[in-house]
């Protein structure tokens, strides 16, 4: 579980520099809670002893199995969320406000989420996983059941304690899925103005450009327009705390924003007309997500030496 415990130093001490804004912080979990349900998350693969036990636990609890199973997930559709790394997910209506605390608390025995696709290759401790998922939240603790749904048959359950979730006064599903995300493994994709691997590829977005940037310059790496206004902003921040860093600036909406780079995780929640920033990682790719307004952009890229300097080196994308 090492590479937990770097995510959640890494969390940590984002929200001593970046905090979520008040009446959101109230209602929600915070970045701190979702790293503590990966350091304390369990897989149970069918490899395991205990998978037998789970699966019928799920039988009792779901009442369904095989192509039936696999039907159920047919209503899921837009919106669409992207998670980054080509990770997408597809609500169920009958998910809609669903608060988990209620399957974390025994009160609601089971409920279909939605269907997550993943990208070829993609695999949940060291497995194969098939590209499209279905998700299913039981009671147990709170477990998370991954479905084939080419098949209908149970391909992991991922146990997370149930009382960081029963401590807010609502869990939505959507504060969920980065912690699913995390037992996700995809492959590294060639990027062509990258100097190094990236692992962390944006979402497909209509509009892209390369960028090259100074650390210390200010730079604008993207600028997002809806009807000719400027909604948010992401540009060059200087160093924050030793590190390099990048600033997100709201013109208007509430943004919530994620920087995935190799064994760490920052997630950020912002308020209408603000402004916040997210320290970058030396000599790794990374991948900044923000989205809110109803746009999102996108910042895939490395810092790398140049000359005595350091440059910011990818691509930026955004609709």
């Amino acid at each position: 579980m090492r590479f937990a415990k770097v995510l959640a130093v890494a969390l940590s001490a984002l929200m001593g520099t970046i905090q979520p804004a008040p009446a959101q912080s109230q209602q929600g979990p915070t970045p701190q809670t979702v790293a503590l349900l990966v350091q304390q998350a369990q897989i149970i693969l069918p490899s395991d002893s205990r998978f037998s036990q789970w699966l019928g636990q799920f039988a009792v609890r779901v009442g369904l199995s095989g192509p039936a199973l696999g039907h159920a997930f047919v209503g899921a559709a837009s919106p669409v969320v992207s998670l980054g790394n080509g990770i997408s997910y597809y609500p169920l209506p009958s998910a809609s406000g669903l608060d988990l605390r209620q399957i974390a608390g025994g009160q609601t025995p089971a409920a279909l989420l939605g269907v997550m696709t993943v990208p070829p290759g993609a695999t949940l401790a060291g497995q194969t996983l098939p590209q499209r998922l279905g998700l299913v939240a039981m009671t147990g603790s709170l477990v998370v059941v991954l479905i084939d749904l080419s098949t209908g048959n149970v391909i992991a359950f991922l146990i997370l304690p149930a009382t960081p979730i029963l401590a807010f006064s609502f869990f939505p599903v959507s504060f969920l899925l980065p912690v699913v995300v995390q037992f996700i493994s995809v492959p590294i994709f060639p990027f062509v103005f990258f100097p190094f691997p990236i692992f962390l590829a944006c979402p497909a977005l209509p509009v892209s450009v390369p960028i090259n940037v100074s650390v210390g310059s200010g730079a604008v790496l993207a600028t997002v327009i809806s009807d000719g206004s400027p909604v948010f902003q992401i540009q060059e921040g200087g160093f924050e705390e030793g590190k390099p860093a990048l600033r997100i600036t709201s013109f208007g909406p509430s943004l919530q924003f994620t920087l995935m780079s190799a064994g760490s995780l920052q997630i950020g929640f912002m308020g209408g007309g603000s402004t916040a920033k997210a320290q970058l990682p030396l000599l790794s790719s990374f991948r900044l997500l923000v989205q809110g307004g109803g746009k999102t952009a996108c910042v895939a890229a490395a810092v790398i030496p140049l000359g005595f300097g350091l440059l910011i080196s990818g691509m930026a994308a955004m609709n």
